[in-house]
Order: C-alpha cells, then sequence, then structure tokens
C-alpha cells in the first residue's frame, strides 16, 4: 500500500505548529472541571462515579464519565490525559478532513493546504485546548462524515455499526443531538438505500438502544424522557426574560406564569428554593446538595426537574402571547451563529496569547469587517445599529447560506429522480446536520450560538472546499 506524504506532512504540521503555539503560551485549559456547571463534582467523579453517572439529569453522561474515568485512572495527572484525548481525537479530525476532500476528488497538495490552514487556526488550537464537549463534538461528526463515506462504498454491517456508534457517542456527549436525530439518520439512510435496510438496522440497532437507554432512564428516574433537563431552561433565557420585570412579576401574580418566571436566567439552586418548595432530599449528593464541594453551585440539584416543568409552560406562553420578542430574540441569535468562534468569554486567557492573529483571522475567514465600514460612516459605536451589526461573520452567513442552500437543491433533485449518489448523499448528511444545528441553536438558545456553529466548521471547510472544486470541474466541462 503506498504512502500518503502529503498526510505525513499534515501529521507534521500538526505536531510542529503545536509545540509553536505553546511557545508563544498556549496552555489546554482543563479549569472549567471544576467551575463549568455542565460538570459532575470532580470529588463525586472520582469517589462515586457509577451513582454520579446514574442520576445526572443535566447533560447526557459520556463527557463526565470521559472525565470521571481519567480522574479515577490517572488522579492528580488526569489533566495531562485530557489533553492527550484532546489532541488525539484533533489529529484524527484532521485526517478525517484530508479524507474527506480526497475522496472528492481533491489533489492531495490542495487537500493539505486547506486542512492544515484550518488546522493552525485560532479557532482551531483555541478549542482544542479548552476542556469542554463543543471540540470532541467536531470531531465526532467530521469522523461520522468519513465513516458515512465509506459505509456507503463498502455496505456493510460494521461500516453501518460504526458510523451510527459515532453518531450515537454524539448524542450521549451533547444534548443538542437528539434521540430524533438519531432516528432521523437511520431512516434517512434506509430511504436512500433500500436494498441495504437490514445492514444499516444491524449497525444501528445497538447505538439506537444506548441513546434511547438514557431517556427512558430519565424517565423512569425523573419523568422526563430527554437527555437534557436544561431544554426549557434555555429556552427561557429566548423568551421568558425577555418581558420586562415588572410585567413579568405582574403576569406570575396573575397565575399566567409560574414563580420560576422569577429566575429565568440559570439562577443557582438554593435561589430557586427561595421562590419555589424545593423537593424532599433523595439520598445522593449529586441530586441533594445546593454546592460543590468547591462551593460552585449544583446545577443538577433535583429541583431543577421541577423548574423545567414549570418554564415548560412559560416559554410556550411567551411564545403564543409575545411572538414579537420571541422573533427579536431569534434574529440576534442569527447573528450571533455568525460571529467568530472566538468570541467567547471562557477561553480568554488563551485568547490573549494570538490576539492579533485572532483578530486577522476573524476579518479575512470570518469576514468581521462590518464594524470599521459603519465607522466610515459615522455610525456611532454605541449606536443600537453597530451593536448588533458590529461583530457579525458576514462570510460565515454567506458560507451558511451556500451549503444549506446546495443542501436544498441536492434534495430536491434527488427526490425528483429517485436516487442520489454516495457523493451527493455525504453532502446531504453535512449541510442537513448544519441546518439542524442552526434551527435549533437560533429558535432554542439565545447566548454562544457560535460555539454551537463550531461544532460543524470542519465539514463547512470540507464542504466548500468540495463545492468549489465541483464548481470548477463543471465549468470546465461546460
Amino acid at each position: 500500500m503506498k504512502t500518503d506524504r502529503h498526510l505525513l506532512h499534515l501529521i507534521l504540521i500538526f505536531i510542529f505548529s503545536r509545540i509553536g503555539y505553546m511557545l508563544v503560551g498556549v496552555r489546554f485549559d482543563y479549569q472549567p472541571m471544576w467551575y463549568f456547571r455542565q460538570f459532575i463534582d470532580p470529588v463525586l467523579l472520582r469517589e462515586d462515579l457509577f451513582a454520579s453517572l446514574l442520576y445526572f439529569h443535566a447533560q447526557p453522561p459520556l463527557f463526565n464519565l470521559f472525565l470521571g474515568f481519567w480522574l479515577q485512572v490517572a488522579g492528580d495527572f488526569a489533566h495531562l490525559f485530557f489533553w492527550a484525548s484532546f489532541a488525539a481525537l484533533s489529529l484524527a479530525m484532521y485526517i478525517a478532513m484530508y479524507r474527506l476532500m480526497r475522496g472528492n476528488d481533491l489533489s492531495s497538495p490542495t487537500s493539505l493546504a486547506v486542512v492544515a490552514a484550518y488546522m493552525i487556526s485560532p479557532t482551531a488550537i483555541i478549542y482544542e485546548s479548552w476542556l469542554f464537549y463543543t471540540w470532541p463534538a467536531a470531531a465526532l461528526l467530521t469522523l461520522s462524515a468519513l465513516a458515512l463515506r465509506n459505509f456507503l462504498s463498502r455496505e456493510t454491517a460494521g461500516a453501518a455499526a460504526l458510523f451510527f456508534s459515532l453518531i450515537g457517542i454524539l448524542a450521549l456527549t451533547r444534548s443538542a443531538f437528539h434521540l430524533v436525530w438519531v432516528v432521523a439518520a437511520i431512516a434517512a439512510l434506509v430511504f436512500a438505500r433500500p436494498k441495504i435496510w437490514r445492514r444499516t438496522l444491524a449497525g444501528a440497532i445497538v447505538p439506537l438502544v444506548l441513546v434511547f437507554g438514557i431517556y427512558a432512564k430519565n424517565q423512569v428516574l425523573f419523568s422526563n424522557f430527554s437527555a437534557s433537563s436544561w431544554l426549557w431552561w434555555h429556552v427561557a433565557m429566548t423568551t421568558v426574560a425577555e418581558i420586562p420585570e415588572d410585567e413579568r412579576m405582574a403576569l406570575i401574580e396573575s397565575g399566567a406564569l409560574s414563580p420560576a418566571a422569577k429566575l429565568p436566567d440559570m439562577a443557582p439552586p438554593h435561589l430557586f428554593a427561595e421562590v419555589i418548595e424545593p423537593p424532599p432530599p433523595f439520598g445522593t449528593a449529586i441530586l441533594d446538595d445546593y454546592y460543590k464541594t468547591n462551593g460552585e453551585s449544583n446545577y443538577n440539584h433535583r429541583i431543577y426537574l421541577t423548574v423545567a416543568e414549570m418554564l415548560k409552560r412559560d416559554d410556550l406562553y411567551s411564545i403564543w402571547h409575545y411572538p414579537g420578542r420571541y422573533a427579536r430574540r431569534v434574529a440576534l441569535a442569527i447573528g450571533e451563529f455568525s460571529m467568530p468562534a472566538t468570541d467567547n468569554h471562557f477561553i480568554l486567557a488563551n485568547l490573549e496569547k494570538i490576539a492579533a492573529l485572532d483578530a486577522v483571522y476573524n476579518v479575512a475567514v470570518y469576514g468581521r469587517f462590518l464594524g470599521p465600514v459603519m465607522s466610515l460612516f459615522d455610525v456611532a459605536p454605541e449606536s443600537e445599529l453597530y451593536a448588533r451589526t458590529a461583530k457579525l461573520g458576514v462570510f460565515v452567513l454567506l458560507i451558511v447560506g451556500l451549503v444549506a442552500g446546495s443542501g436544498v437543491v441536492i434534495l430536491v433533485k434527488g427526490l425528483r429522480r429517485r436516487a442520489v449518489t454516495d457523493k451527493e448523499l455525504v453532502y446531504l448528511y453535512i449541510a442537513m446536520t448544519l441546518i439542524y444545528i442552526a434551527v435549533i441553536s437560533c429558535l432554542l438558545v439565545s447566548f454562544e450560538n457560535n460555539r454551537n456553529r463550531v461544532m460543524i466548521e470542519p465539514l463547512l471547510v470540507v464542504y466548500v472546499a468540495s463545492w468549489i472544486k465541483d464548481y470548477m470541474t463543471r465549468r470546465k466541462s461546460a
């Protein structure tokens, strides 16, 4: 088998670029483990991992299992294994990007150049160096696209199992990838490739059962058929929080909104206990304690299950009675979805080390240039117009439109001729996943939507590069 020297060059670029970033001061940031609300108390991960995961309703369990595994195996050196795991997963993702582009008929030098450019970008190094599930989700999505292509070419149950295992892991890591998304992927493949439906289902059954099992566990234990009890809480920040406080308090007083609407912005559990009656103790720290052992709030407290039910009704009421305010918030969320990925106050420690490079990258790649343009027309920086548009990524909006639009075109053409090629099916997977992420982010979440976009960003790079190659090929043959 002939060695691909460009792939070897890619690995060397990865190694030396990471050394270079380390020399300018970028370090793996594992501090989120101690204070992020998405993570179980590290003491519980060390001392009571099984029970903590069993009674964890705030998030899917897999990332906390990852943390707990290395905390138990490596102890005080766990952060080194977190870093090594993220680095290995990143390298696997870049190799997958390269192989996807080569499979789409891009030349080896072009594929190397495109992947290397993204690999050394501020977005890549910042998220790769941050202990959070955004970057693993991006890697899993990219690897799943490569696994899908391999399944379509081999048509074996084993190849199907690899693809569905990756999206199952993704669903057990990020609640954004709902059980419905997993079922939709299975149904789409069965519909697109009916001749191999048995192999498709054979590969999908175990991942599907595992994902469904988490939802069923939460239904049995908490009467909440979901992977995360936070959904309506997130929505409340887009709906209930938009109602002016005096008006909101009047609605609470009248009974139109619940007492939970007094605190729509992810308040800590002890504050909710002051406005609604807390549930009786369950008998386990992860559900009963208001605080983690380090003093941070425990956002897996049982009171949030009561809050979720209250806010579900409040959210639906707010959307129905205040559609204009909700629409305004969605419009802002769309703008935030386009913002540069490094607009995130949680990553400032590393970002400060490469601030100049990040500023250039944001203008050249993401298209953040409207601020200076508006200044030329004397738009005041303190004005609402400036505040809403200066941070937008113009190129991101164009790329999202291109990928989503071309994906819809492929879908419509495929339905008309009742057939899609393997290449088109991979394109559809990328485009439909982009649309899915964009829709749920902008309709259900009111903050950090640019971080959600990062999950699909490596595949957007692959898609755009492949689309340009296809376009140039069509022009030459015309």
